[in-house]
């Protein structure tokens, strides 16, 4: 779906604090948002953006058959809806309650691979449907990052053993969402 949405990996890292706040001259305030810079941790987030007209494919679409790119819209839309859902979060509350779970995800010795699902939750979601013109869409959603610093990685190939995983992992996700 990589014509569909412009997207990328956020990343940052705050600046180191100043030795000594003190010696700096800074007022009790600024002291006290050095401070707090210290707590904030360093981090990644996944950045998707889609304004249908800005999209070639979308244009074309528009222009020789826009029942297909209202299709795309609704299924937009139901991404967005999906991913801010109690059910959702419920699923990862369910299913990704320890976040040490990550660090886990090596395979070692030919043991089987513990069986780790997660979605990635938003921390914002925007939503401006037009169903006419469809074309006049758009969406961003700034989700939790499934990086590698995370633990998690894309493969194009699988091995016995991450088929058997993954799915296992669908299995989850069918029976806590379907059944």
């Amino acid at each position: 779906r990589y014509k569909q949405s412009h997207a990328a990996r956020l990343r940052w890292a705050h600046a180191q604090p100043l030795a000594s706040a003190a010696d700096a001259g800074l007022s009790p305030d600024e002291k006290s948002a050095v401070e707090a810079t210290k707590r904030v941790p360093d981090g990644s987030a996944f950045y998707k953006r889609i304004v249908m007209r800005e999209l070639p494919y979308a244009l074309h679409k528009a222009a020789t058959a826009p029942f297909k790119l209202l299709r795309d819209v609704k299924a937009n839309l139901n991404e967005a809806k999906f991913l801010s859902s109690p059910q959702a979060m419920a699923f990862n509350t369910r299913y990704f309650a320890d976040e040490k779970l990550s660090s886990s995800r090596q395979e070692s010795s030919g043991a089987p691979l513990p069986i780790h699902v997660e979605i990635a939750l938003p921390y914002h979601v925007e939503s401006q449907v037009r169903l006419d013109p469809a074309i006049d869409s758009r969406f961003t959603l700034l989700l939790r990052d499934m990086s590698p610093e995370r633990g998690w990685t894309q493969r194009a190939v699988l091995e016995q053993p991450e088929i058997k995983a993954a799915l296992e992992a669908l299995a989850k996700w069918h029976s806590f969402f379907l059944a």
